[in-house]
């Protein structure tokens, strides 16, 4: 099966993270090239297919036919922002949608942010699960939205997302680098960047595109750098309410809960699980905040222990596809990695 094909059903990363990550991943380097005579004709068909997921910015691509190898295309890759980013099938709200209808769209395509346009696709804000953490959790900032509503949830979340949405939001065009979008995410604490031409939306870029990314910035990268997880995790007890969880979500500006009971993990909770809760009660969202974190967290939680490589951990986060591994020594929680960590990593992979 040819790369175009290998690779066709895609909804995170993209197309070039997910073929770098699977190139510098030992058993899928063989198990793409096996499909090919040579490298050369491996290369040919990997650009095509880059093309053809690009077809509407194209002409912002610098990929050309005379790579004699994947190493000499990816190097050139990283000089563009663009080949990294999502642009095709873009999620989108417009300013008049509801925050509801963010919080489904969320739900629906697993994703926590949201660009923002006109109807003439000018990017106009961003939607993000940390505004529905925060506007869940009471911030004060908030505070007038209650007020207008009468502390009513349900109906501030029937407002638009222009009350909530970040306006302005921080942006780079196609033809800035891996290193620019990696270096801005990590100056300003965001998970993600649209990619504009002018004021016209055309793409996205977020940590989990630069976590697939990571394999291939660490082979081609001059520095030697020790990766350090966090030690020092926040938890939650099973009984702790929803909106328990998300008060410590917001305070703490983190997406993730350990849940651990009498000193032993049984699970985890995310924003990603809050935002779609009320699909798992069939309930309004103002009742959901009342039931418990064992009641939506996820039990089958991935791991590493402390003795296991942080290579290790990036291919088995892109494997499954996930944002986080709690570290594990037996029955103790000795830390987490996240793909926040993973991007700071990425920073110092990259810097000159």
């Amino acid at each position: 099966m040819k790369i175009d094909n290998y690779l066709s059903e895609r909804k995170s990363p993209t197309l070039a993270a997910k073929l770098a990550w699977c190139w510098y991943t030992p058993y899928r380097h063989d198990e793409i090239l096996k499909q090919y005579e040579s490298e050369r004709e491996l290369v040919l068909d990997t650009v095509r297919a880059l093309r053809s997921s690009f077809l509407g910015v194209g002409k912002s691509l610098r990929l050309k036919d005379e790579y004699i190898s994947m190493r000499k295309l990816f190097q050139d890759a990283i000089d563009s922002v663009l080949l990294f980013a999502s642009t095709n099938n873009l999620n989108i709200l417009q300013a008049e949608d509801t925050i509801y209808d963010g919080i489904i769209l969320m739900a629906d395509n697993n994703i926590r942010r949201i660009p923002i346009v006109n109807k003439e696709d000018t990017l106009i804000g961003i939607f993000t699960v940390h505004d529905i953490i925060r506007l869940l959790g009471g911030i004060e900032k908030y505070e007038s939205l209650y007020q207008e509503e009468n502390n009513d949830l349900d109906m501030i979340l029937a407002k638009s997302v222009d009350h909530i949405a970040i306006h302005n939001p921080i942006t780079l065009s196609g033809n800035h680098s891996v290193f620019d979008a990696v270096k801005t995410m990590v100056d300003n604490e965001i998970g993600g960047i649209p990619i504009v031409d002018g004021d016209k939306l055309i793409g996205i870029i977020t940590e989990r595109d630069i976590l697939y990314l990571t394999p291939l910035l660490k082979e081609l990268s001059e520095n030697n750098i020790p990766f350090v997880p966090q030690k020092d995790v926040i938890t939650v007890t099973p009984d702790t309410t929803i909106l328990g969880a998300i008060t410590i979500l917001a305070k703490e500006d983190i997406r993730r809960l350990p849940v651990v009971d009498k000193g032993r993990l049984i699970g985890i909770i995310t924003t990603t699980d809050i935002i779609q809760a009320n699909y798992t009660f069939a309930n309004l969202f103002s009742e959901v905040l009342s039931f418990s974190v064992k009641d939506i967290m996820i039990k089958n939680t991935y791991f590493i222990t402390p003795k296991d490589a942080i290579d290790d951990a990036i291919n088995l986060m892109c494997h499954w596809n996930i944002g986080s591994l709690l570290i594990m020594e037996g029955d103790e929680l000795m830390g987490i990695i996240t793909e926040r960590d993973v991007l700071k990593y990425a920073y110092e992979l990259l810097k000159p």
